[in-house]
């Protein structure tokens, strides 16, 4: 499972996921993966949803893009798609 922002500013995790994707299809990779992208969501929103988040963005030593909202928002949809890719893999258990 790969997630990232459009807007990560720590490392260029849109060109690496694309990458690993790329060989995922070129090997026929024989295991589910899901690939998601969050637009205006950058390096930081791997926090649990649903409580509260650190805003990084006035930050000047520690620039992780995106916006506050959009991280939050990233951190709760992502946090949903893992749990459900989760209990796929694990067969429920």
């Amino acid at each position: 499972m790969l997630l990232f922002g459009e807007d990560d500013l720590q490392w260029p995790s849109r060109m690496m996921s694309n990458q690993i994707m790329n060989r995922v299809e070129k090997y026929k990779f024989e295991h589910e993966v899901n690939h998601y992208s969050y637009e205006n969501a950058g390096h930081q929103f791997d926090e649990l949803p649903f409580i509260p988040q650190i805003d990084f963005s006035n930050i000047r030593t520690w620039k992780s893009g995106g916006d506050f909202q959009r991280n939050a928002l990233a951190s709760i949809d992502s946090w949903n798609k893992i749990l459900i890719f989760l209990k796929k893999q694990l067969g429920n258990k």
